[in-house]
């Protein structure tokens, strides 16, 4: 048994463009050139798919990523977008930290034992609205049919 990636952008009618893993990894690295021009100033949807494999065909859905990507005038991943991600997502690694901290602060006796610690949650929520999308039934159907070969009827 192998993994496999699948990566998939998703128009604004919905529909499932399967994108080469290749591309997209040098779209995100931003170390070649790579560009889409149809994509300038615009964020679109994107899938990524992680499979089990058997022989090099899927066999079966491990984990499903769907984000966000913000396109500059160029086509290419907007750099400032990317800087600004990166630092939020520093902010949510912050707040679970403290979360997690705060559980082991307390001494018996001390403090109060029914405040629960939800900067996390409220960073994780703010995050996901930026950087994350939730696929509709529709896209899974299109997603599932372009990896397994099924009808999206």
């Amino acid at each position: 048994m192998g993994l496999g990636i699948r990566v998939f952008l998703i128009d604004d009618d919905d529909n499932v463009r399967r994108f080469s893993y290749a591309r997209f990894n040098r779209l995100i690295s931003r170390e070649s050139d790579e560009r889409l021009p149809e994509f300038a100033n615009r964020r679109v949807q994107c899938a990524i798919v992680f499979l089990e494999t058997i022989d090099r065909e899927p066999e079966n859905v491990r984990n499903l990523d769907c984000l966000i990507l913000a396109f500059d005038k160029h086509g290419r991943l907007d750099r400032k977008v990317q800087e600004q991600q990166l630092r939020d997502s520093a902010t949510l690694f912050e707040a679970y930290w403290k979360q997690g901290e705060a559980k082991y602060r307390a001494r018996e006796g001390e403090g109060a034992t029914n405040v629960l610690q939800a900067a996390h949650t409220c960073e994780n929520k703010k995050y996901d609205q930026k950087y994350r999308w939730t696929p509709t039934e529709k896209i899974l159907k299109a997603i599932g049919a372009a990896i397994f070969g099924t009808k999206t009827g």
